[in-house]
């Protein structure tokens, strides 16, 4: 277990903080205490708690950044919300910080993988003084050492308490919650002995246990039952053993599968769902034969190739992003450079069809979302992603470009004479000007959208008049590209066929990589 304390402040910006996590669904508020009028209002806002602990806290004018805030956090879910809010009020009485009128703030935080709380408070006490700081970060860890780092006692007696809210029926199911959480027991002289590394931590009587004994209706848990019997299903087929099964469902789900028997062959199994804090017999989700029926690497492998193929069928101009999303709920992979990758690690490359076809329906997607108004932008967007044909791309005559940002760029460098000027400014902004016969385009690439300078007003002679000055390429064929731009991503000029040229500007350092994405290199 670690305390973090994190950086002070004068506006107690950790308050803004955790208040954006409990708005995203990450967080949760467990205590405010000693907080006055905004404690007992029906609602308050982040701003009225900020200035609560500022107000608070001026009562000493020399302290300049009161803020306390501390995160205390576990391995994993070793110990859970309500065991780490008892330990964090252990904290803060070791630190000083539980004096009668201190105001506190303690949130939960769920956006990780290991259970953690953000504590906020002031360094000042309720009459005025500073809270001893010295030595501070040592005391910290000093003090959660000193509550749970060196004493198993009492975090078995914290888990005792918790595992006893379970919905359990027998004694084995109660011994399950404690072998899920690391810990042994023992039947000895009526007493549930209760052990961890070889010693006994704490123990219950028989008879108190048998007490606690709850029926879990059958009904009830009927739909929960049957959702994690999808879940296992779903995650049996990613993996290759028993091992990686339980912790796939631990890490992800809080669901812990306890077998018993011997440890290549068992012959049945619990599930302890720490969620719902409730028991199940495993044979009631999934029989144990079915759940240790693993597939190979090499089937696997075949099974995401044989689903990519058949999505592709489907739908032959999906691209790669909308596949990993099935791929993700299905198998628990996605497609990156070309490969995927199995939960054992493995990298498994996708055949040369399958990364061409993703590519290029890649590139058309790229060239669609410029919604080019006529065949000359299409044919300039076609060519810069390598589209050999261009009547894949609709037309979109009543499209409006999204322009606004590049014709104001241009119409406030129209007083500009100097050439490298303007390629300075456009390769600043990833902008490009195509000349296509007399007409002049720009290609935004950060809007994306394709315009005709004309039509917007802008004179191009006069923004550029060194334009004048380049010599007019020849038409090479009447009817094929042989390419508007060679390379998009060069700031050099280079031919087209029907005039159409590349003048000044260029996508900036972009480049289309393997990831068919237009990225920063």
């Amino acid at each position: 277990m670690i305390a973090t304390i994190l950086p002070s402040s004068t506006t107690f910006h950790a308050v803004e903080y955790n208040e954006r996590k409990v708005a995203k669904g990450q967080a949760v508020l467990l205590e405010m205490k000693n907080f006055g009028y905004v404690g007992v209002a029906d609602s308050y806002s982040l701003e009225q708690l900020q200035q609560y602990l500022i107000d608070y806290s001026a009562r000493n004018e020399y302290i300049r950044k009161a803020q306390f805030h501390v995160a205390i956090s576990c391995r994993g879910h070793e110990y859970s919300q309500e065991q780490l809010l008892d330990i964090a009020h252990r904290y803060l009485h070791e630190m000083g910080y539980d004096d009668e009128g201190q105001p506190l703030l303690i949130y939960a935080h769920n956006d990780t993988d290991n259970n953690h709380l953000h504590i906020i408070t002031s360094r000042v006490n309720p009459n005025g003084q500073k809270i001893d700081h010295n030595h501070e970060r040592i005391r910290s860890q000093e003090a959660i050492n000193k509550i749970v780092g060196e004493d198993e006692e009492l975090r078995a007696s914290l888990f005792l308490k918790e595992a006893l809210g379970y919905k359990f029926n027998s004694l084995t199911q109660f011994k399950a919650i404690m072998e899920a959480s690391g810990y042994e027991c023992f039947e000895r002289d009526g007493n549930l002995e209760i052990a961890r590394s070889g010693r006994v931590r704490t123990k219950i009587t028989k008879d108190d246990l048998i007490a606690g004994f709850s029926t879990i209706d059958e009904k009830e848990s009927y739909k929960r039952r049957r959702q994690l019997g999808a879940i296992i299903k779903k995650y049996r087929n990613m993996v290759s053993s028993r091992g990686e099964l339980a912790d796939i469902m631990q890490k992800k789900f809080g669901v812990s599968l306890i077998f018993f028997g011997s440890k290549d062959k068992p012959y049945g199994y619990m599930i302890v769902d720490h969620h719902k804090q409730a028991v199940y017999k495993g044979g009631s989700v999934l029989s144990i034969k079915q759940l240790q029926h693993f597939m190979s690497e090499e089937e696997r492998v075949n099974k995401v190739e044989l689903y990519v193929d058949a999505m592709l069928e489907d739908n032959p101009r999906m691209i790669a992003y909308e596949l990993n999303r099935m791929l993700w709920r299905q198998y628990g992979t996605r497609i990156a450079k070309g490969r995927f990758k199995l939960l054992g690690g493995r990298e498994v490359a996708l055949s040369d069809n399958v990364q061409k076809v993703l590519k290029f329906n890649f590139m058309l997607r790229r060239v669609q979302a410029f919604f080019p108004t006529n065949e000359t932008e299409r044919d300039i967007l076609c060519h810069i992603w390598k589209i050999e044909n261009p009547h894949l791309i609709y037309i979109e005559p009543h499209s409006k470009p999204n322009n606004g940002f590049a014709v104001e760029m241009l119409n406030n460098l129209a007083a500009s004479t100097e050439k490298q000027d303007l390629e300075v400014a456009l390769k600043e902004n990833h902008l490009a000007i195509f000349r296509q016969g007399d007409q002049y385009y720009c290609v935004d690439f950060p809007h994306k959208c394709i315009f005709n300078l004309a039509s917007e007003g802008i004179d191009f002679k006069t923004l550029l008049p060194a334009l004048q000055g380049l010599q007019s390429i020849p038409v090479q064929s009447p009817r094929r590209f042989n390419g508007i731009i060679n390379n998009v991503l060069s700031h050099q000029t280079s031919a087209s066929d029907r005039n159409a040229e590349w003048e000044v500007g260029g996508n900036g350092d972009y480049e289309v990589d393997g990831e068919w994405k237009l990225r920063r290199s």
